[in-house]
């Protein structure tokens, strides 16, 4: 029987409520589905509407039984009756419109169920509109009224067997059904005699509910809302928005942000759309007023505030929210606040260094914090040392200048010569994060260790009488010390050369120590020797010792000797004469000396010679004889050697000299050499090398010296000086002709220097000849040298480049300037410093601090810098770089400068459509038109570029001809104006172009 029933209500139920459904989506109506109680429960919920996959809602209301079922005899079930008054003709389930309960109540059983009530409280979302509640039987005694809350239904009397009694009830809908679970009606009962209370529930624990009507009913979608928000950004930084920040809800729980759209425009600081995600305003990244963001776009709104700016609130923008039909109703104010920037903080910090040495900072000494994370930028120093130097690469600090990061390493500070300390010295500095100095000023203080410094002595000389010992005194040292030691000894760095310097009696030794105590017991003494005497008469050079070090350089102890009257002198010599020449004597060659400043007055031979042949004045000198010093000046005395004789030692003989009172007090010997005539030498040209800036000490080898008779290497003579270089003897330009000395080219005396970054083979030349103590050589030789070249650093040159505005740079190799003194070329650039206000890529990346570029991608166009869209300056922008030649860095930064040149952009329009009545001209205003421009000027004309092809439009009465141009005053007087043809209308009715832009003109019918 309970099947019957179903289908006859079922059959029913397709002829109710078979409603078309809407257009904009289907509507599936009057569906029955037999449902388990446990399957309903967990799908549908009692009562409840619940969205589907298709957007629709479902409303489920269960059938009824008595809670008690003796008989089960007794079923009520209820539906719905869709849009029983759609209101608004949409039909959809909107406010307004009117939603029809059937409740039917049948007996199944075998005899009569009694005293049958039903009761029902429709839900708050509707409202009892009164006279809406029928029924085939009993009588309404609530809710039809209105006001009333609850519908009721009683006397009914006996419901027969196979005789159901209909209800219907009328509710009206009183404000928007949520898409989610909306409740549309409370629990009802039914009850009887027979039953206690049957339930409108989907309690599982009421088996007699079995059945259930599904109805499929659609909705309106609910337009979303949002809220006002407030974010924050810090001053110099980026907001970046995120879909939460916009606070959007909707009752239609499904539905989820799809899009928002900006409906006023920030004040200050530009909201922009970061299209390519590089935080950086491109052009054509504004958000312009009305635009529409997708959420999935959301994370790429960008806030970024005027620099240096801040406040809250700093500024506002308005904003509507879009679920995936509606927009909220409503626009909300996002209001932006700008933290101010927190200024950095240093500590006060101590170094150390040691006297006489410079102290290097590193960015660590200045103990730099920043509560913002702000990158540490520079130092100002605001009060300056006041005793050692504080210098920046070399150059003295000046007070408030500024010093990089960067430059750190190249700040020093270095005391004064020989001064130290703990707090020697102090200077005061703030430190900077790129935006704000810190608030107060921090404390360097610099500790200077001691470090022993080497004492010094004084030149000296000292006075002794002739073959008197002289006893050396503590203060002839002259000893002196800044960290006020006392003298510890004396070394002897330098012997005497004709006295004796002794200590306690023995010969003192070259570097020997004499401690100052043997020196205060006079155990230093310096003994002439005998007869002898002069100023300056000897010397010997010293240093003194403060216990720990040395002097740095040796003193000279001069000792003169006061004469005492004594015999002259003489001395044992030996002259050189050539085989087959006769010598003649000078007053020289017999070594007279006389303390006492007497002079040769004669000479005595006291030995004849043996060999050759000892005259005066061409007649054999006799043993003994006495030769006037007139003679021997006039070179009447002379030595002849047997013919073709020579040798060393070749003769003899012995003499005393006069000085007018006595002889000298023993003999002396003459020798006579006589020196072979012999071959001139002979030498070799040579090519000698050394590294560009590099001198080079010319050795003996260096000549290529030959002499047949193995005579021995005595000097070289310049015969032709260098053109480029410098040839030098001990520091001294060489001159033409000089004669140079072996043993100075044997000490490296002798040296060439090329020109300060000269090189190449061949690179200069000299001639010189040889000498073999007797003779130069023939003829000149050639000594070449080459210098082989070092790799020398290139330069680069500060540059000012230009471009216009919106228009990228691309660099050249010659934009920077590359100068090479090796003539190396241009390897790659290194970017030292980035750009502040552009964007500086290579191959349309962001080049990053430190970046080496390569010379191929600048000759490539690959680097370059873009302005910010529409920006201008001078000065626009810079970065620093360096310069490599493909083995070294150039060695300081250079500043690259770019210049933008402002350009006028060209204003835009918009299409437009505009709408007037048939018969009713139109007046155009100047919003019509839709003007902007970049710049920021105004509408000055309109050019029409296509006429109007059915109305008519005119200025000032007269018909608007091709290429006419509009001014804004005319426009702003309402002079334009379109007159559609009589009695035409219709939607795009004409249309006319004015510079690239349409207009649309509609009429209303």
């Amino acid at each position: 029987m309970l099947s019957q029933y179903l289908s006859g209500i079922t059959a029913l139920l397709w002829g109710l409520f078979r409603i078309p459904p809407p257009k904009e989506r289907p509507l599936n109506v009057s569906v029955w589905k037999r449902l388990n109680l446990e399957t309903v429960k967990h799908r549908y919920g009692g009562f409840r509407f619940a969205k589907s996959a298709f957007g629709v809602l479902l409303l489920t209301l269960f059938g009824l039984s008595p809670a008690v079922q003796a008989a089960a005899d007794l079923t009520a079930t209820t539906m719905v009756a869709v849009l029983q008054n759609d209101a608004d003709s949409d039909t959809l389930f909107s406010p307004g419109d009117t939603i029809r309960y059937i409740v039917t109540i049948d007996n199944t059983g075998d005899a009569a169920d009694t005293s049958v009530v039903f009761t029902l409280t429709p839900d708050t979302d509707t409202t009892l509109p009164g006279s809406t509640v029928t029924t085939t039987q009993g009588t309404v005694t609530s809710g039809n009224t209105v006001g009333d809350t609850t519908v009721s239904v009683s006397s009914m009397g006996s419901v027969a067997v196979g005789t159901p009694v209909t209800i219907k009830i009328d509710v009206t809908i009183n404000s928007p059904l949520s898409s989610c679970t909306t409740s549309v009606t409370t629990q009802g009962t039914v009850t009887s005699t027979e039953h206690s209370g049957g339930i409108l529930t989907d309690d599982i624990n009421n088996a007699a509910v079995d059945d259930a009507t599904v109805t499929s009913l659609t909705v309106p979608n609910n337009a979303p809302t949002a809220s006002d928000n407030t974010v924050s950004t810090p001053e110099n930084a980026q907001k970046v928005f995120a879909a939460a920040d916009f606070n959007f809800s909707d009752i239609d729980c499904s539905d989820s942000l799809s899009k928002i759209q900006i409906t006023q425009l920030e004040t200050v600081g530009d909201l922009y759309l970061d299209a390519n995600d590089n935080e950086v305003l491109n052009a054509g990244e504004d958000v312009t007023l009305s635009q529409e963001i997708d959420a999935v776009d959301i994370l790429r709104l960008k806030f970024i505030p005027v620099t240096d700016d801040d406040a809250s609130p700093y500024t506002t923008f308005k904003f509507k929210v879009k679920d995936a039909t509606d927009y909220s109703a409503s626009e909300y104010t996002m209001t932006i606040n700008v933290v101010p920037n927190q200024a950095p903080t240093g500590t006060d910090k101590t170094v150390t260094t040691l006297e006489d040495t410079a102290y290097t900072f590193v960015e660590a000494d200045f103990g730099y914090s920043d509560a913002d994370t702000d990158p540490f930028t520079s130092i100002e120093i605001t009060q300056l040392e006041t005793v050692g130097a504080l210098q920046l690469s070399g150059a003295d600090v000046t007070l408030t200048q500024v010093i990089l990061v960067a430059d750190i390493p190249n700040l020093t500070f270095t005391p004064a010569t020989n001064g130290n300390g703990t707090g020697y010295d102090t200077f005061q500095f703030t430190v900077n994060d790129g935006n704000v100095d810190s608030s107060s000023a921090y404390t360097m203080t610099m500790d200077v260790t001691a470090v022993n410094d080497a004492p010094t002595a004084a030149d000296n000389t000292v006075t002794t009488n002739e073959d008197t010992t002289y006893t050396f005194a503590e203060a002839d040292f002259g000893f002196s010390d800044v960290d006020a030691d006392t003298l510890v000894s004396v070394e002897i760095t330098t012997l005497e050369t004709v006295g004796a310097l002794q200590l306690s009696g023995a010969d003192v030794t070259l570097n020997q120590v004499i401690t100052v105590a043997d020196i205060t017991a006079s155990n230093l003494t310096f003994a002439p020797v005998a007869d002898a005497n002069g100023t300056g008469y000897d010397n010997f050079q010293f240093t003194v010792n403060d216990g720990t070090v040395d002097s740095a350089s040796a003193n000279t102890m001069t000792i003169d000797v006061t004469a005492v009257n004594d015999a002259p002198t003489a001395a044992d010599n030996t002259v050189t004469t050539n085989e087959d020449t006769a010598y003649s004597f000078a007053e020289a060659d017999f070594g007279f000396s006389d303390v006492d400043a007497d002079t040769l007055v004669s000479v005595e031979i006291t030995t004849l010679e043996t060999v050759g042949a000892l005259q005066l004045s061409g007649a054999d000198v006799t043993v003994n004889q006495v030769i006037a010093v007139a003679d021997i000046t006039a070179s009447n005395l002379t030595f002849t050697p047997a013919a073709n004789a020579s040798g060393t030692g070749y003769d003899t003989f012995q003499f005393t000299v006069n000085d007018g009172t006595a002889d000298s007090a023993s003999p002396n010997t003459m020798t006579i050499d006589v020196t072979a005539v012999n071959d001139a030498p002979t030498a070799a040209d040579n090519t000698v090398t050394t590294n560009e800036d590099t001198a080079l000490a010319f050795a003996e080898a260096d000549f290529g010296f030959s002499d047949a008779e193995s005579d021995p290497f005595t000097s070289v003579e310049i015969t032709t000086l260098e053109t480029v270089g410098a040839l030098q003897l001990s520091g001294a330009d060489v001159t033409l002709n000089q004669v140079i000395t072996v043993a100075n080219i044997a000490a490296s005396n002798l040296t060439f220097t090329p020109a300060a970054d000269g090189f190449g083979t061949g690179y200069d030349t000299f001639q010189f000849t040889v000498n073999d103590g007797t003779v130069d050589s023939s003829s000149a030789y050639t000594m070449t040298i080459n210098v082989t070249a070092q790799q020398d650093a290139p330069t680069a040159a500060d540059n000012t480049v230009t471009t216009n505005e919106d228009t990228t740079y691309t660099f050249a190799e010659a934009d920077f300037g590359f100068s090479d003194v090796d003539g190396d070329t241009l390897v790659s650039v290194e970017i030292t410093t980035l750009e502040i206000v552009g964007a500086l890529q290579l191959s349309g990346a962001d080049v990053t601090l430190n970046q080496v570029i390569a010379v191929a991608d600048i000759t490539a166009s690959n680097l370059t810098f873009a302005p910010v869209a529409n920006d201008s300056g001078t000065g626009y922008d810079n970065f620093q770089f360096t310069v490599n030649d493909g083995t070294v860095d150039s060695a300081s930064a250079n500043t690259m400068t770019i210049d933008v040149t402002p350009v006028n952009d060209l204003p835009t329009a918009a299409d437009n459509t505009v709408t007037t009545n048939e018969d009713t001209a139109y007046p155009f205003v100047e919003a019509d038109f839709g003007f902007s421009d970049g710049d920021g000027d105004t509408l000055v004309s309109v050019e029409i570029t296509t006429l109007e092809t059915v109305g008519t439009l005119q200025l000032s009465g007269a018909d608007v001809t091709l290429n006419q141009v509009i001014a804004v005053a005319d426009i702003t007087a309402s002079n334009l104006t379109f007159t559609p043809a009589a009695n035409a209308s219709g939607a795009a009715h004409d249309t006319f172009q004015y510079g690239r832009q349409c207009v649309s003109l509609y009429h209303d019918d």
